[in-house]
């Protein structure tokens, strides 16, 4: 009885809607003219993939008034979804200030203390198959290639033009362009291009949307300077603007500098005109692409009051856990127009996998195989008590129930060996740290599964005491594979705000 509460309020609350309060939205997104809205000032542009979506669900709304049977609850719950993910998405561009780090630092510190959860009956709901979350088919492994290809995107070039300068955020980054057809991309460097690719294939795998990131490894892509104001730009200006945008020596992952040649011009027709051109090879990056298929909007709004109620939302919160991913604020969800509708996505979940964190001097790093704990659950019988770090606890996560997480667990359950072996497959690091991270995670999950009394159907070998030559010692990488190969090291572990130890 208690749950149709919730329901009856809201209830009256859509029956409170105005047609007056759907037509000034749909004003908001629709007219340019209009410049601010909840306090914000209007600057980003509304594409023609969203204007025509608004267009008509307001016109549904139209529809449903002149019948009688306004409000439409699909309509007005996809409205208002787009509408506070416009609005949210110009504090998104704004950048984090100094009371965004505060705030981030405070729940770093309290999270382990607030991530507590009293045991209680489970009560085997199962989540809704909408646009946020829907069951994968098996191989799970499988379940982020069946999302990029129904995107629409192909990873499967050698060549990008380096496109725009734009330093935001705090990982090495540039825009490029896809030589074949336009398409853009994101280049990225640094701690972010392993663990990234790795997270958000585990989260696919458990019915999740994710961005597309990619790991290249040395030589395997080929970045074209192209020109700038007609000029031909330089090495020295991309390695200037990277150390001036993130304080990052990009040098040390340059592989190699060669201009176009005649021959390689036979040999791939799209460099036509572009004899004489720089470009580069790096020892090691990430792609990530940027669809022409979706419009990107902003946050999905977890705390929004038709999406707190969740579970895929709420039960999200073990699957962080699980891959100990620190960088949870609502700037790293997505709300995306396709030609299938909403679609809402985790992106820039590469802050995960092991992370430090310094508060003085200022350093974060991500991707360290010795910060991922072997243990994330403690559990006396009665509560369980989860060792892990965040920087933004959402009201959703807050809410969380047992059967919540419980019926993550059973998602997480879902996941076998050869699923995360193929996973840790697409990260660019070496064997031996993709092995540590395999007993790690795995062990990760068995204490998820026991916590939550899920059977396993999966059979898993692992070893707590991993040792492998010179590199693995008791369950921990001891030295650095290959500075050469990962410049911004594995083991060692200043970061991304201390120019990973240069």
């Amino acid at each position: 009885m208690k749950r149709l509460w919730p329901l009856f309020f809201l209830s009256l609350s859509a029956q409170a809607l105005t047609l007056e309060e759907s037509r000034s939205r749909c004003e908001v997104l629709t007219n340019t003219d209009v410049k601010e809205a909840e306090g914000r000032k209007l600057t980003q542009e509304r594409k023609p993939v969203m204007l025509s979506f608004v267009r008509d669900t307001c016109e549904q709304q139209e529809r449903a008034f002149d019948a009688g049977n306004f409000p439409n609850p699909v309509a007005w719950d996809n409205l208002d979804l787009i509408y506070h993910s416009f609005i949210d998405r110009h504090r998104v561009e704004a950048g984090v200030g100094l009371l965004d780090i505060l705030k981030m630092g405070l729940t770093h510190d309290l999270s382990p203390y607030l991530l507590k959860f009293n045991r209680a009956p489970d009560d085997g709901r199962p989540a809704e198959s909408d646009a946020f979350w829907k069951s994968p088919v098996a191989p799970l492994s499988e379940a982020f290639e069946r999302q990029w290809k129904a995107a629409g995107v192909d990873p499967d070039f050698s060549w990008l033009r380096l496109d725009k300068l734009e330093g935001k955020g705090s990982v090495a980054k540039v825009h490029a362009d896809d030589l074949r057809n336009g398409e853009r991309w994101l280049i990225k460097w640094g701690d972010e291009i392993h663990s990234d690719p790795v997270a958000s294939r585990i989260f696919a795998s458990l019915g999740f949307n994710v961005d597309f990131p990619f790991h290249r490894g040395t030589g395997e892509l080929r970045l074209l300077l192209g020109r700038q104001a007609k000029q031909k730009r330089t090495v020295q200006q991309l390695v200037n603007f990277i150390y001036n945008s993130y304080k990052i020596n990009l040098s040390p992952f340059i592989q190699q500098v060669s201009t176009v040649t005649d021959e390689m011009i036979a040999i791939e027709p799209l460099l036509r005109g572009r004899e004489g051109e720089t470009y580069l090879t790096f020892t090691g990056l990430a792609l990530e692409p940027r669809p022409s298929s979706e419009t990107r909007l902003g946050p999905f709004m977890p705390d929004l009051a038709q999406n707190k109620s969740r579970r895929s939302v709420r039960g999200a919160l073990l699957a962080e856990m699980w891959i100990g991913n620190w960088d949870t604020k609502t700037d790293n969800t997505l709300l995306t127009l396709t030609a299938e509708g909403m679609k809402a996505s985790y992106s820039d979940l590469g802050v995960s996998l092991g992370v430090r964190i310094e508060k003085f001097p200022r350093d974060l790093k991500g991707g360290l195989v010795n910060e991922l704990g072997w243990d994330l659950v403690e559990d006396d019988g009665k509560e369980l008590r989860f060792l892990a770090r965040m920087n933004h606890l959402p009201e959703a996560w807050r809410q969380a129930t047992w059967s919540d997480l419980a019926w993550m667990a059973k998602q997480i359950a879902r996941l076998g060996p050869d699923d995360l072996r193929e996973i840790l497959s697409h990260s660019g690091w070496p064997a031996e740290v993709r092995e540590l991270y395999f007993h790690k995670l795995a062990e990760r999950r068995r204490q998820i599964l026991r916590a939550f009394q899920v059977s396993d159907p999966h059979t898993w070998q692992i070893n707590r005491q991993l040792n492998i030559g010179d590199v693995v010692k008791n369950g921990e990488l001891v030295r650095e594979p290959d500075l050469t190969l990962y410049p911004a090291g594995l083991w060692h572990t200043r970061g991304r705000f201390r120019g990973y130890g240069w």
